[in-house]
């Protein structure tokens, strides 16, 4: 299903914010999600799953990538 104008725009502001939190990824804090943004696929697959989470929860990709990375961790 092809998105509209305003629906894109907001999936494009959204990919923004989470590129931003995983650019500034800290090594101590999130050392799974910065080792997996290391590669091409792995940014792409930390990138879906937030944007999902994201839309499914509500919630921000701070959130989405905190609760991720305790995911990883177990």
């Amino acid at each position: 299903m092809a998105l509209n104008g305003t629906q894109q725009s907001k999936l494009d502001k959204l990919r923004a914010i989470i590129r931003k939190e995983i650019l500034s990824c800290n090594s101590g804090a999130t050392p799974n999600i910065c080792q997996l943004t290391k590669t091409k696929k792995g940014y792409l697959q930390v990138e879906e799953v937030i944007i999902k989470r994201c839309l499914q929860n509500l919630s921000t990709p701070n959130v989405e990538i905190g609760l991720y990375e305790s995911e990883l961790a177990d």
